[in-house]
């Protein structure tokens, strides 16, 4: 496993931006490249075993996916009823009724 999965692991649910994990996880390789982490925070996300948004990676909290599960289920739940009022499932019409 990774020095910065490891590191990102023990800080679930913060935010930190390519500098700050570059820093933190080798400082002496930040001397040299403040970036030095970016290739492989891209590679871990790809993966799916972080996120990202604007430059910040973090892994999230059990709080934060269940947060983002719910409003998944919300978001499908109105398409349904869209769906539904506009004709294009008939099925979804049945089951409120």
């Amino acid at each position: 496993m990774s020095d910065i999965l490891d590191f990102l692991k023990g800080q679930t649910g913060r935010v930190f931006s390519v500098k700050e994990i570059s820093k933190e996880v080798d400082s002496d390789r930040y001397d040299r490249d403040k970036t030095w982490a970016s290739n492989e925070l891209k590679g871990l996300c790809n993966k799916g075993l972080i996120e990202a948004t604007n430059g910040c990676y973090w892994i999230p909290s059990e709080e934060d996916k269940n947060a983002k599960r719910l409003e998944k289920e919300r978001e499908e739940r109105e398409q349904e009823r869209l769906d539904a009022l506009s004709g294009e499932n008939p099925q979804a019409e049945k089951t409120e009724e």
